[in-house]
């Protein structure tokens, strides 16, 4: 039959909302790190980074893959924090 739900404290809850958001957030970090790097390099070589319309350099398509990326983790972090809030998560565990 099935197994008997384990109770679990509060310290092993907070850990699993911890778990379940820090690595996007570090992802999002590392996206947005990225982002900035590539903006700042192309600014100190006087470039000038037009939208990511097909044709366009391959420093813009890769600036709009990332930024792609980052909506896409932006999205599942607030998909966790609404998941959280309605599972009547302290907002303060996910910091």
């Amino acid at each position: 039959g099935p197994k008997p739900a384990e109770s679990t404290t509060p310290d092993q809850d907070r850990a699993a909302w911890l778990d379940k958001i820090r690595p996007l957030r570090e992802e999002l970090a590392r996206v947005e790190a990225e982002i900035n790097r590539i903006r700042s390099e192309a600014a100190a070589q006087g470039q000038t980074l037009y939208g990511t319309t097909t044709g366009g350099s391959m420093t813009s398509g890769m600036l709009g893959q990332l930024e792609g990326r980052r909506s896409e983790l932006q999205a599942q972090i607030a998909q966790v924090e609404d998941e959280a809030r309605r599972a009547g998560v302290p907002p303060a565990w996910l910091r």
